[in-house]
C-alpha cells in the first residue's frame, strides 16, 4: 500500500487561542474547542463558543489533539474555532475524511512518540506534516471505512446494552427500596458502622522494598473508578511482609474512595471478588448483610458519602465521618432477594462484556490489516 506524507494529501491548520474576551457559553459565535478535554467518542462536545475566532476548522476536518496528550482524534461536524491544543487536518480529493480519521487513530501511538517536551508533550506542524500514512485508492478507502464502521457499530451496540444493564440494576434498587437520600420507602436508617466492619487502607513504607512483591494485590482508587462493579486487577502487589503491614479484606468486601483529587470521585465503590489489600485513599467495609445490596446502595447513594467530605476542591472523608454516614437497612430477606437479581443481571453483563472484548479484538485486527494492505487488495 502506497505511503504518502500527511502534507501531500491534507492541509494542516494549527490552532490558535483567540482573545479570551470572545469566549462565552451562551452560543455567541462558533463552537470553540481547546483540546482533548473537548473530545467525545467521535465528535467534539460543545461547551464553549467564540465570537472572534482566530483559527477555523470546517465540517469533516479531522481534529487532532497536539498538546498533552498528542494524537487523539475527533471529527468536526460544523465550522468551529480551534485553540492551540488542536490541529485541523483537512483531507484533499485523494483521501476520504473518515478513512483519514481511522488511519490517524490507528497511528496514534506513533504520532504521540513524535511529541516533544519535558513537562508535557506537544507536536508542531513540521513533524506532523512529515508523518507517512497508507493511501490506497478512494474505492478501497471507502471499503475499509464501511467495514470499520460496521464493526464499530456493533461495539457501540454492546456498550449500550451493558450501560442499560447497569441502569437496570440501579432502577431495580430504587423500585424495591426507594432513594436512600430521601428514604422514600420509610425503611429505617443505620450508620455504616452497623453494616459491617470498616477498615481504612494504608501504604507500607516505600523505603522498605521487601514490603512489595507478588503476594497480594494492592488496590488503588484507579481500580475502583471504572465501568465495572468489581475491582479491576491491581498493577502493584505487596509481599508477605508488606501484607502484614498493610490492610487486607476478604472477598465480598466493598471498597470506597474516600480521599481524592476531585470531590466527584469521592464515594466511588466496587466489590472485591477476591482477598485484596488497599491504600489509604480507600475505606473498606466487610458487610454483615448482603454485599450486592450494600454495594448498589453506594451506587445510588454516592451523594451521601460525598456530603460527609471536607470542603474544598479535593475530597476527604475520614473513617470517623464514613462510619456515621446513614444508609437504609431493609429486612435481610429483601436484601437477599435483590442480591439474587443483581447476580442474574451481572451474569448477563459478563456475557456481553465477553462479546465486547471479542468484537474489540476483531476491530483491532481489522485495523491492522486495513492499513497494512491485508484486508482488501487493489483492483
Amino acid at each position: 500500500m502506497k505511503l504518502r506524507k500527511i502534507s501531500d494529501v491534507c492541509e494542516i491548520v494549527m490552532g490558535q487561542s483567540p482573545d479570551s474576551s470572545s469566549y462565552n457559553d451562551n452560543g455567541d459565535g462558533v463552537p470553540f474547542f481547546q483540546g482533548k478535554a473537548d473530545f467525545g467518542e467521535l465528535y467534539p462536545v460543545k461547551r464553549m463558543y467564540c465570537s472572534k475566532p482566530s483559527k477555523i476548522a470546517i465540517k469533516n476536518d479531522v481534529l487532532m489533539s497536539v498538546r498533552a496528550p498528542v494524537g487523539d482524534v475527533n471529527i468536526a461536524i460544523e465550522e468551529c474555532c480551534i485553540g492551540r491544543g488542536i490541529a485541523a487536518i483537512r483531507a484533499n480529493e485523494d483521501i476520504n475524511f473518515k478513512y483519514l480519521f481511522y488511519v490517524l487513530n490507528y497511528m496514534k501511538e506513533r504520532i504521540e512518540n513524535l511529541g516533544t517536551g519535558s513537562t508535557f508533550k506537544a507536536i508542531s506542524k513540521a513533524p506532523l506534516s512529515s508523518v507517512e500514512i497508507p493511501v490506497p485508492s478512494l474505492e478501497l478507502q471507502l471499503k475499509i471505512v464501511q467495514t470499520l464502521d460496521k464493526v464499530n457499530g456493533v461495539i457501540k451496540k454492546r456498550q449500550s446494552q451493558i450501560t442499560a444493564l447497569d441502569e437496570l440494576t440501579q432502577s431495580l434498587f430504587l423500585e424495591m427500596f426507594g432513594d436512600p437520600s430521601t428514604n422514600s420507602t420509610q425503611f429505617g436508617k443505620k450508620p455504616l458502622s452497623q453494616f459491617g466492619e470498616i477498615i481504612t487502607g494504608n501504604t507500607p513504607s516505600r523505603k522498605i522494598s521487601e514490603y512489595y512483591g507478588n503476594q497480594i494485590e494492592w488496590i488503588k482508587s484507579d481500580n475502583i473508578n471504572t465501568p465495572f462493579h468489581f475491582l479491576t486487577q491491581a498493577k502493584e502487589y505487596l509481599s508477605e511482609k508488606g501484607m502484614a503491614k498493610g490492610r487486607v479484606v476478604p472477598k465480598n468486601s466493598i471498597l470506597v474512595t474516600c480521599i481524592a483529587g476531585s470531590k466527584s470521585c469521592i464515594g466511588n465503590a466496587a466489590i472485591a471478588d477476591r482477598e485484596v489489600s488497599f491504600n489509604q485513599q480507600i475505606n473498606a467495609i466487610v458487610p454483615k448483610g448482603n454485599p450486592y445490596f450494600l454495594y448498589t446502595q453506594f451506587l445510588v447513594g454516592k451523594n451521601l458519602v460525598q456530603a460527609a467530605s471536607t470542603d474544598g476542591m479535593k475530597g476527604l472523608v475520614s473513617k470517623g465521618a464514613f462510619q456515621k454516614v446513614e444508609f437504609i437497612f431493609p429486612p435481610i430477606d429483601l436484601q437477599n432477594e435483590f442480591g439474587e437479581k443483581f447476580i442474574t443481571i451481572q451474569g448477563n453483563k459478563e456475557k456481553l462484556l465477553k462479546s465486547l472484548n471479542e468484537i474489540e479484538s476483531l476491530y483491532n485486527s481489522l485495523m491492522k490489516k486495513a492499513f497494512k494492505g491485508g484486508l482488501y487488495q487493489e483492483q
